[in-house]
């Protein structure tokens, strides 16, 4: 409730749920299907912690809180960071970087990384503009 807006910059997938919402079902996906439960269950094994909710399932709970998704690369994490910004309530705002590294949209384009990242926060959170 404390949470004015929010900015994810790379977003990643956090449970098993997130890679079968992210592309649709496919070979690859069936093949490695046992693997990525492996992976995602051995945590809850190890330290009796429950798995938390995708972020495809979780995004929604932000709204009505401004969203900013800032999607860097391609492929498999463009593609999520489309999926996530679907699935997030309004109001929200998706900045894609495909010729970015993950995570390195700063360095990609500093300038308009500064400016747009500033201008969501300062316009969410009602923050007045310098004259």
């Amino acid at each position: 409730d404390r949470i004015g807006a929010a900015a994810a910059d790379g977003p990643s997938v956090a449970a098993v749920s997130d890679h079968v919402a992210s592309q649709g079902l496919s070979l690859r996906k069936l093949i490695f299907a046992p693997w990525l439960w492996l992976i995602y269950n051995s945590q809850v094994l190890l330290t009796g912690a429950t798995q938390p909710p995708g972020v495809v399932q979780a995004i929604g709970r932000l709204a009505p809180r401004p969203l900013l998704i800032i999607s860097t690369g391609s492929g498999f994490e463009q593609h999520f960071a489309r999926r996530i910004y679907d699935a997030a309530g309004e109001p929200k705002t998706l900045f894609e970087m495909p010729e970015a590294r993950h995570g390195d949209g700063l360095n990609a384009r500093p300038e308009e990384y500064e400016a747009r990242v500033t201008q969501f926060f300062d316009t969410a959170l009602g923050i007045p503009q310098d004259e």
